[in-house]
């Protein structure tokens, strides 16, 4: 803790020549990631937390975006963003003991693109909780789409976030 704000970080640095064969290699494979955080009670029943981002294998440009996804870092599910650089900023709030709402951005430096997802939870009993939210991509939309440029070029990709659909969740966490 750095006075009332906890402080929090993360590095991870993936080398493939500990676990890869010779034959499986790329020049890619080898990477890192790194998570710095903060979060702060600015009341007994808010918390705010804030993060940084970055990792190596991102795309420099939005036009990168299907390129970097076809890396075997991304085949294998180790990474899920496409740029390189991001910030997170949540806010939770308890509305009352049995339930919570909380509302977190992620935004991406590259294409200014953000990922919104507001969530509710209610705790059912000591060991069951059910969560209703959402994720919605804000950011510049993906061209027409169509077979031809499909094939040809691939779609226009223009930002992250953007080409993501609106998605609802439900989800009952059981725990024993």
């Amino acid at each position: 803790s750095i006075g009332p704000i906890g402080v929090y970080s993360d590095f991870t640095w993936t080398l493939s020549e500990l676990w890869l064969e010779e034959s499986q290699k790329t020049e890619l494979d080898d990477h890192w990631r790194m998570v710095v955080g903060g979060m702060w009670r600015p009341g007994e029943r808010t918390t705010l937390t804030t993060e940084l981002y970055a990792q190596s294998l991102g795309a420099a440009e939005a036009e990168d975006y299907l390129e970097v996804l076809s890396l075997a870092p991304y085949t294998r599910g180790e990474l899920w963003l496409m740029g390189r650089y991001y910030a997170m900023l949540s806010i939770s709030q308890e509305l009352s003991p049995l339930i919570s709402a909380a509302l977190s951005a992620t935004g991406n430096f590259l294409d200014q693109s953000v990922l919104l997802s507001p969530s509710l939870s209610v705790s059912l009993s000591d060991n069951a909780n059910l969560s209703i939210g959402g994720f919605v991509g804000i950011g510049e939309r993906p061209g027409d789409l169509t077979l031809d440029s499909i094939i040809t070029n691939g779609p226009e990709l223009n930002s992250e976030f953007g080409l993501l659909p609106g998605t609802l969740f439900l989800q009952l966490r059981n725990y024993f």
